[in-house]
This record gives C-alpha cells, sequence and structure tokens, in this order.
C-alpha cells in the first residue's frame, strides 16, 4: 500500500458492457474485494442473459490467502462433479438401444475430467 501498487479505497468500477459481457476496472483496489464484485456481477448477468462474463483489470491478489471460497451459491443450485452429467446419458441412451462402448465411455470420461 505505501507504494500505491494497492490503493485500499480504490472500488471496481465497470467500463464498458456487450450484454452478458463486462469489462471493470479494479482502480488497484484490494483484489479480492474486487473479485467478489465482479463475482457477483456476473451472477447478475447470467440470470438475466443466460450467461455472464466479467473480465477485470487493474487489480491484484492482495487479502487473497485465506479465502477458501468466494464462488456465490444459490439456494437450488447444482453442482456437478466431471462426468456426472455424462452417467445419466449413457444410461439414457442404453435404454433406447444406443449402446455406447467400454472403450469409448472410458475415453468420454477422462476427456470430462480435462
Amino acid at each position: 500500500m505505501e507504494n500505491g501498487s494497492v490503493k485500499i479505497n480504490a472500488e471496481a468500477e465497470k467500463v464498458e458492457s456487450f450484454g452478458s459481457i463486462e469489462r471493470w476496472d479494479g482502480n488497484y483496489g484490494p483484489g479480492i474485494i474486487n473479485a467478489t464484485k465482479c463475482t457477483h456481477r456476473a451472477v447478475e448477468l447470467a440470470k438475466t442473459h443466460g450467461m455472464g462474463l466479467v473480465a477485470l483489470r487493474n487489480t491484484n491478489h492482495w487479502m487473497r490467502g485465506g479465502v477458501q471460497d468466494v464462488e456465490p451459491m444459490q439456494p437450488g443450485d447444482t453442482i456437478y462433479y466431471p462426468g456426472e452429467r455424462s452417467a445419466p446419458a449413457r444410461e439414457e441412451n442404453l435404454k433406447n438401444g444406443m449402446p455406447v462402448s467400454d472403450s469409448v465411455w472410458e475415453k468420454i470420461m477422462v476427456l470430462s475430467k480435462s
């Protein structure tokens, strides 16, 4: 803070908006505060447009240490682990007579985790 690389009272502000995509300037404010503000803004954009993306410049990682989870979750949100949505699709395909060989299925599972 003493050398001006972090401006403790600075706030992130929107620079440009393109529907579901926005560009923000962090004005060298505390990184975790900027990131949290922009994450919440991306959620609001997603509620309106079906997806939300916020790019953030002129920020830093100050105050990042110790923060374990800043992803906003809403009641009823679903979190999927890699491959979780593929298993029901395979079962449905098998039930409808569209078998997938075990070797192809294994490749799908490997790709879903990358």
